[in-house]
């Protein structure tokens, strides 16, 4: 194989490459065992077309792409395979196409799942602080009701934190009837004030 070393056309995209002269080599290669050009890169075979191959052959033994794999420079490395092998343009068209819809299916996840997750964060957050403001109110000793799962206990204050506290409370039924249970302050009523 010649590499090719000429200046880029004008209007092509500015991305580092050293192509072969020509792909035939690469077809025949990947028509005749549809798994040594995956071979030669390191990776086991799959059922992809021959030009999707060369392609993806082209893009990561030829081309710089290997340094920033952004969606920007997939498309640059495409569009420079298809500038310099118009045969495989149609297949570089598609696989800029298929690159560009995982990206938007990627970051349509990321929008759907961030919102679930800053709520339960904000929650959390929102909690953390309302326990720091009623710890002043609690101290060891302390009685308390609180409520877990559909009950309602009664308990006694053992341990302070800075926004949780412990309680030991006895549980109707059970072989371990007294229980301790740490959980935030806010959650917890006082009987009397300290």
């Amino acid at each position: 194989m010649v590499l090719s070393t000429s200046a880029p056309p004008p209007g092509a995209p500015m991305v580092s490459t050293w192509f072969p002269s020509s792909t035939d080599p690469l077809s025949i290669l990947t028509r005749a065992d549809p798994r040594a050009l995956d071979t030669l890169r390191g990776r086991p075979g799959s059922s992809l077309s021959a030009e999707r191959r060369v392609v993806d052959h082209l893009r990561n033994e030829f081309t710089d792409y290997t340094r920033d794999r952004s969606t920007e420079r997939h498309r640059e490395a495409c569009e420079a395979i298809a500038a310099r092998f118009p045969h495989l343009a149609h297949e570089c068209r598609l696989q800029v196409r298929r690159r560009n819809r995982a990206e938007q299916e990627a970051a349509q996840l990321r929008r759907r799942w961030d919102p679930a997750r800053n709520t339960r964060r904000d929650q959390h957050r929102a909690l953390t602080q309302a326990s720091r403001r009623a710890i002043c109110r609690l101290s060891v000793g302390q009685a308390v009701t609180f409520r877990l799962a559909r009950n309602h206990y009664a308990g006694t204050i053992t341990k302070v934190g800075r926004s949780r506290v412990s309680v030991a409370y006895r549980t109707r039924t059970g072989r371990h009837r007294d229980r301790v249970r740490q959980m935030h302050a806010a959650l917890v009523t006082p009987l009397a004030d300290p």
